[in-house]
C-alpha cells in the first residue's frame, strides 16, 4: 500500500503543478495578448543625431566654401553698381550746375531787356520775345528742379546700398 500511498502523492502533486502551470499560462496569455501593442509602444525612433562637433566644424566649412564665392560676386556687383551710381551723380549735379548757369544767364538777360524797355512801337516784339524767354526760362527751372529730384533720389539710392552693403559686411 505503501506504493499506491506514494502514487497517490505524486499524482496528487503531478495535478497541483499542472492546475499551477495552466493558471500561469493564462496569466502570461493574459500579459502578452497585447504584446504586438506593446511591441510597438516601446519601439524606441531615433528622433535626433548626435553630431560631433568635427562634423559641425566640416559642415560649417563646407557651407562657407559654398557660399563665399557668391557672396563674394554680390559685392563686386555691389561696388560696381555703387561706381555706375557715384558718376550719374556727378553727371547729374554737373548738368545741374549748368542749367543753374543758363538759367541766371537768361534772368540777367531778361532783366537787361526790361530795363531797356521804352515801351516804343517795337514794344510788342520785345514783350513776345521776353515771353518766350520767360517761358523757356521756367521750362529750364523746372528741368533744373527734375534734375535735382533725381540727383536727390540718386543719393538716397547710393546711401541705401552702402548701409546695406556695409550691414552684409558684419
Amino acid at each position: 500500500m505503501e506504493s499506491s500511498a506514494s502514487l497517490q502523492g505524486c499524482v496528487s502533486a503531478l495535478s497541483s503543478s499542472v492546475t499551477f502551470l495552466r493558471s500561469a499560462s493564462e496569466i502570461l496569455d493574459e500579459g502578452t495578448r497585447d504584446f504586438p501593442r506593446l511591441a510597438q509602444i516601446l519601439e524606441t525612433n531615433r528622433v535626433f543625431d548626435v553630431v560631433t562637433e568635427q562634423e559641425v566644424f566640416e559642415a560649417k566649412d563646407e557651407l562657407t566654401q559654398e557660399i563665399e564665392p557668391q557672396i563674394t560676386e554680390l559685392v563686386a556687383r555691389l561696388e560696381a553698381e555703387l561706381a555706375r551710381l557715384a558718376r550719374r551723380e556727378k553727371g547729374l549735379a554737373s548738368k545741374a550746375q549748368m542749367q543753374d548757369t543758363l538759367i541766371q544767364k537768361l534772368e540777367a538777360q531778361l532783366e537787361a531787356r526790361r530795363e531797356n524797355f521804352d515801351g516804343s512801337a517795337n514794344s510788342w516784339r520785345a514783350r513776345l520775345a521776353t515771353e518766350e524767354q520767360l517761358t523757356e526760362l521756367r521750362e529750364l527751372q523746372t528741368q533744373s528742379e527734375r534734375l535735382a529730384y533725381s540727383l536727390s533720389k540718386a543719393n538716397l539710392k547710393q546711401r541705401k546700398m552702402r548701409m546695406s552693403l556695409a550691414m552684409g559686411g558684419r
